[in-house]
């Protein structure tokens, strides 16, 4: 019974961004439950340990461990082990470049959407909505984000996040003034979140408002818990609204800084962003654009809309 609560107290930690403190747990509960044949509390503190290490952009280890998680989960047939832990992981592989695995799992967390029992919620989706934001696509990911939303209303429930992932995808297909309501409806306890921030620095400098952008951008560091991809957003947008106002050294800066970050993490779909941000700045293309750093289009298409020609 310690153990479950001290289980149940490591994601609550996570959830509150106090990463150190749920590292400890996770790792203590962990090892508790493979000392005592306990897979499914261990494969549970596995899945905290991916989301830690996704989190802080250690995305082949987050990517390892929610393997390992899905495979015990799959064995024990516990659908809402099996989303959990496939959470992290379509989203490890997403900023990895791993299309093919990614696109598997994303195919499984759909079966598990459409079968599994209302006990699993609309976690499978709101995984799914995450990474199609993440790479760029944003008509599906607005689709998958506003099926989260409505399933969530559907069994008397909200959640913050699917309408940041909503919010961004809606920029990223060039609605902006959709994404700005969106991030107004937002519950106002919800709205000093990281990743809220970072999203309405890009929507707030592609609505012309570099002013706000500013002031999100630089919430995203001084609220701490910020993840990776939450700085690199916060970078992007503080970019453009650097340029809006015609300061190019502070563009500069902050392009340089999203691309110094998404290249230690080695997330392809944020280095592509950072990068293609940096080359808006100074004209020229950036040696970490590649073949395998090619903005999909709603990455593209913000930053044609932050940085015009």
């Amino acid at each position: 019974g310690v153990t479950w609560v001290l289980g149940l107290l490591g994601f609550v930690e996570f959830f509150l961004r106090n990463f150190d403190a749920a590292r400890t747990l996770a790792v203590q509960v962990g090892s508790e439950a493979e000392e005592r044949g306990d897979t499914w509390a261990a494969a549970m503190m596995q899945t905290l340990q991916a989301n830690l290490y996704l989190w802080q952009g250690d995305l082949e280890e987050a990517a390892a461990l929610a393997e390992t998680a899905r495979s015990r989960f799959r064995r024990l047939a516990d659908r809402y082990g099996l989303s959990q832990a496939m959470a992290p992981l379509l989203r490890a592989q997403t900023g990895l470049g791993w299309t093919a695995a990614a696109q598997r799992t994303e195919e499984e967390l759909f079966a598990v959407a459409d079968t599994a029992a209302a006990s699993v919620g609309a976690l499978p989706l709101l995984a799914v909505a995450g990474a199609q934001m993440h790479r760029g696509d944003g008509l599906a990911a607005a689709s998958s984000a506003t099926r989260t939303i409505a399933e969530l209303r559907g069994a008397g429930s909200t959640s913050y996040e699917p309408m940041i992932i909503l919010a961004m995808a809606q920029g990223q297909i060039r609605r902006v003034d959709e994404a700005l309501a969106t991030l107004e409806s937002i519950p106002p306890e919800n709205r000093d979140h990281p990743f809220a921030n970072a999203v309405t620095a890009i929507i707030e400098a592609l609505a012309g408002h570099p002013v706000a952008a500013l002031a999100a951008s630089a919430q995203v560091t001084a609220a701490g818990g910020a993840s990776y991809l939450d700085q690199v957003l916060a970078l992007v947008g503080a970019a453009g609204a650097h340029h809006a106002t015609g300061d190019g050294n502070a563009a500069l800066a902050a392009a340089r800084a999203a691309v110094d970050l998404a290249l230690r993490t080695g997330d392809v779909p944020a280095t592509a962003l950072a990068s293609n941000c940096l080359a808006a700045v100074n004209g020229r293309k950036q040696p970490a654009v590649d073949s395998q750093h090619s903005s999909n289009d709603g990455w593209a298409a913000v930053i044609a809309g932050l940085f015009p020609a």
